[in-house]
């Protein structure tokens, strides 16, 4: 076979595997503005790329759910959410000891999740991140799903 054919062929190749790469790209954006997150610029807090009203009632329902869990009040971190120790995540209180952890986002979720808590997860696609990404053991609840069914957080 000519070297020149062999060249165009080896550029073909190249230039599908760019356009798979971008077509990737591009449907990862879509869906993150569809579900209302996207990944924070360096040094931001996590929390500050989901739209305010999806915040609150994801952080109001992590709260229920420990409450439902432990049977005890709820606490929400929000002062400690920058300390690395929580790698991004908001860390949830029950009876004055951390009980869980919430990831709005699978970014910064993996093996130094914080020993012994639940993780709670904004949806689908963070929850198999997580599940993934986490030693094992590790309870990973998804708060989008309740017994009857799926809900929109």
């Amino acid at each position: 076979m000519p070297r020149y054919v062999e060249r165009a062929q080896t550029h073909a190749a190249a230039e599908r595997e760019h356009q798979a790469k971008q077509a990737g790209e591009e449907q990862r954006r879509r869906r993150e503005r569809r579900e209302g997150w996207a990944e924070p610029g360096a040094g931001q807090d996590r929390r500050a790329v989901m739209p305010m009203g999806r915040r609150f009632r994801l952080e109001a329902a992590a709260a229920r759910w420990v409450e439902a869990d432990r049977r005890r009040p709820a606490r929400l971190g929000h002062e400690e959410i920058s300390q690395p120790r929580w790698a991004g995540g908001l860390p949830v209180y029950a009876a004055g000891r951390p009980y869980a952890i919430l990831r709005s986002t699978a970014h910064g979720a993996g093996r130094d999740e914080p020993a012994g808590l639940v993780v709670l997860t904004a949806g689908a696609t963070e929850h198999r991140a997580v599940v993934d990404r986490a030693p094992a053991g590790t309870r990973v609840v998804d708060l989008s799903v309740r017994r009857s069914g799926p809900t929109t957080l």
